[in-house]
């Protein structure tokens, strides 16, 4: 269940893009605004992949730190922060896979170091989307929603 909460934004986007792209099929004449958001869905089902695999790895490490110390614990979630930080697709995903491996407590400690580095639930477009760093113009992004797994954790 944990995974597919995990994965809850980019599904819920995804079907708001197939709901407008068909809306858009039978009601406008060009097809161009159906093709585009059909194209958002099929890239948000990709980001709704990718995330579960997020939420699998980032539950696993978790899981594997917190059984050793609670410094080994501080410094896997550390590192975790920095992979997931830059989207709310991916902070969704760690959430739940702390959530996941170490409990309701674990879930709160991830949304509070969220908080401290200044992410709110506003923050929904992924960081430096409207500056010319954006990532969307970036191929390792694409690699990153419709690679191989290989090529996504390289990314």
């Amino acid at each position: 269940m944990n995974a597919m909460l995990a994965a809850w934004p980019p599904l819920f986007l995804g079907a708001l893009c197939a709901a407008v792209a068909t809306f858009a099929y039978w009601t406008l004449p060009t097809t161009v605004p159906t093709a585009l958001f059909g194209f958002g869905g099929v890239a948000f089902a990709a980001d709704a992949r990718a995330r579960r695999a997020d939420f699998r790895r980032a539950r696993d490490r978790i899981a594997s730190a917190a059984s050793r110390s609670d410094s080994v614990l501080v410094r896997e979630l550390t590192q975790l922060y920095q992979q997931h930080k830059r989207s709310w697709c991916q902070r969704t995903s760690l959430i739940w896979a702390a959530a996941a491996a170490l409990g309701p407590a674990g879930s709160r400690f991830v949304r509070r170091g969220f908080r401290k580095h200044g992410y709110q639930w506003w923050h929904i477009t992924p960081d430096g989307t409207f500056s010319r760093h954006c990532p969307f113009f970036k191929i390792s992004f694409w690699w990153a929603l419709f690679g191989l797994p290989e090529e996504r954790r390289r990314v």
